[in-house]
């Protein structure tokens, strides 16, 4: 356990070392251009603000996050959307239950079996995935086969953040503005107020509620750090 923890650290601490270019770091006062399509989400697809993730099942720094993130959705109920990107750290540990959440998300039952499968990180093999899906309701025919098909779902959602200078998790983007790591939730709380307050002011403008991330995050946020 102690080296998991260490392991987590020091992964934590080379999230934003560039390759070699110190102006390579995300800048947590830009906004980026963070794609949200094709990834696992919860909560309403046009909320003001919306969280995307970056995760490792294995991580424990990722998985005391997750307990912050759970305390926005109800302190911001149905202002905040949550996107999840799978990010795998510890290959040998995490790939299965990444695949696992990959196939669940597939079967609209990812934010279900990302729960279950933080509650108990020591058991992250394939006989508890199916386990777990068993307990979903899912097709185990089905979630095998979306399980041995989900890397490339895997990879893309990596290479979409590592593009933008990402290179450990946890890592989230508050309407494309960087939070590094597992901060305490007023570090959070502080950049959802910021473009909670932004987005209103645009909508009040005459933006569509629904057009707000694609046009304002997506299209207008910065492709590289």
């Amino acid at each position: 356990m102690t080296r998991h923890i260490l392991a987590a650290a020091a992964a934590t601490a080379l999230m934003f070392a560039s390759v070699g270019q110190a102006d390579a770091r995300p800048d947590p006062n830009v906004t980026y251009s963070v794609p949200v399509a094709g990834s696992a989400s919860h909560g309403p697809r046009h909320a003001l603000v919306t969280i995307v993730e970056a995760f490792d099942f294995a991580c424990p720094h990722c998985k005391r996050a997750a307990v912050t993130m759970r305390q926005i959705a109800n302190i911001y109920g149905n202002k905040v959307r949550f996107v999840y990107k799978n990010f795998v750290i510890y290959k040998k540990r995490s790939t299965t239950a990444a695949r696992a959440g990959c196939a669940a998300k597939r079967m609209g039952a990812f934010k279900a079996m990302y729960d279950l499968i933080y509650a108990d990180q020591r058991k992250l093999d394939g006989a508890t995935m199916e386990r777990y899906a068993g307990r979903l309701g899912l097709n185990l025919n089905k979630f095998r086969k979306h399980m041995q098909s989900c890397q490339i779902d895997l990879a893309t959602e990596r290479a979409q953040v590592t593009s933008l200078g990402v290179l450990g998790a946890p890592a989230f983007f508050i309407n494309g503005r960087l939070v590094s790591g597992n901060q305490p939730l007023k570090n959070f709380q502080r950049v959802i107020d910021e473009e909670l307050k932004k987005a209103k002011q645009v909508v009040a403008a005459g933006m569509p509620l629904g057009k707000y991330y694609r046009e304002m995050v997506v299209k207008r946020g910065r492709k590289k750090p």
